[in-house]
């Protein structure tokens, strides 16, 4: 007749395993450890987007004539800017041009 193994030599399924007991108590403060911090991760999580929503009501927000206006403007400036670069570069590469056949 086989003897069951001493708890401190082995086995899990013999009374009393001191291991295991300490393993399902880590794992059960763990656990709700885990579920604690999940929780107050949510509550932060939807309070910043409570804030967000309030914050998005003071906001100011433009007219849409306004925004044409703007637009216009950008558009207009990026044109100008884009024929400034044009002329620079063009007169650039024609004095290169000039240095590297002399």
């Amino acid at each position: 007749m086989a003897r069951a193994p001493v708890s401190k030599t082995g086995g899990c399924r013999f009374d009393p395993c001191l291991a295991c007991i300490k393993i399902q108590v880590v794992w059960a403060i763990g656990f709700l450890c885990a579920l604690y911090i999940g929780k107050e991760m949510f509550k932060g999580i939807v309070g910043f987007f409570k804030e967000v929503a309030e914050e998005l009501t003071k906001v100011t927000w433009a007219t849409k004539q306004e925004l044409v206006n703007a637009s216009i403007i950008v558009v207009i400036a990026s044109a100008i800017f884009t024929v400034y670069i044009f002329v620079i570069d063009s007169g650039l590469a024609k004095l290169m041009e000039l240095f590297l056949k002399a």
